[in-house]
C-alpha cells in the first residue's frame, strides 16, 4: 500500500523495477531514446535555409512531436520499437518529398 503508483496511462518514472526486465529500473533511462529523437528532429529547423526546402521543418515537427507522444503512448520495447518505425518513416517521407522537389526543380532549369 504505502508505495507510488501511477494510473496506466501515464510515464512511470518512479526508479522502481520496470515490470519488462526487473534487472532494469523505470527511470528517465526510459527516456533516452526519445531524447535522441527529439536531438535529431530538432536538427531539421535550421536546415531550410541552407537548403532552400523548407519540408525540413515539417519533418523536424513531426519528429519531435512523435518522440514525445511516443513514451506516453508505449511503454518497453513497444515503445522503442514504435519510436524507430516513425521516425524511419518520416525520413523516408522528407527524403522522397525532398528528391520530388529537386527533380522538378532541375525539370524545370532544363536539366
Amino acid at each position: 500500500m504505502g508505495t507510488a503508483q501511477t494510473p496506466a496511462g501515464n510515464l512511470d518514472l518512479t526508479n522502481s523495477a520496470s515490470v519488462n526486465d526487473q534487472a532494469q529500473f523505470t527511470s528517465y533511462q526510459q527516456l533516452l531514446f526519445p531524447a535522441i529523437a527529439v536531438v535529431v528532429g530538432l536538427h531539421f529547423f535550421p536546415m531550410p535555409p541552407l537548403y532552400r526546402h523548407r519540408a525540413n521543418r515539417v519533418t523536424g515537427a513531426c519528429m519531435v512531436i512523435w518522440a514525445i507522444l511516443c513514451p506516453l503512448l508505449f511503454h518497453g520495447d513497444a515503445m522503442i520499437g514504435y519510436l524507430a518505425l516513425g521516425t524511419g518513416l518520416m525520413l523516408w517521407a522528407g527524403s522522397a518529398w525532398a528528391l520530388k522537389t529537386a527533380s522538378g526543380l532541375l525539370l524545370a532549369a532544363g536539366l
